[in-house]
């Protein structure tokens, strides 16, 4: 059961990354993005009842799967050292978020 609820999340996610300015309100607005998938993760973290587990190391796999290091400063941050323009950070910010679903979905249900 939790499995689909995961699956439907994925699903929502792949939908904003088609969507983000309707979710976003721009296809470049940073820190929305980042409250706005920040929201999305920790209500749904706690309505899938996973609270025995850590969204630090599922989040720090997922960005760091993305090639990537996971810093206290965060990952848009990096991104924007890099050279990424914020519609190309808020891109890779959705990416990581439904890499993070991916494998949580994937540690709890082999």
């Amino acid at each position: 059961m939790e499995q689909e609820k995961i699956n439907k999340t994925i699903e929502f996610l792949e939908q904003v990354l088609k969507y983000m300015a309707m979710h976003f309100g721009a296809i470049d607005a940073v820190e929305r993005a980042n409250g706005f998938l920040s929201g999305i993760r920790y209500v749904t973290f706690f309505l899938f009842d996973l609270d025995n587990y850590s969204i630090v190391d599922f989040r720090g796999d997922a960005v760091t799967k993305r090639g990537h290091r996971y810093l206290s400063r965060g990952v848009s941050q990096e991104l924007k050292d890099k050279g990424y323009e914020n519609t190309e950070i808020v891109i890779e910010l959705i990416k990581i978020e439904i890499d993070f679903w991916k494998i949580i979905r994937d540690s709890l249900y082999k």
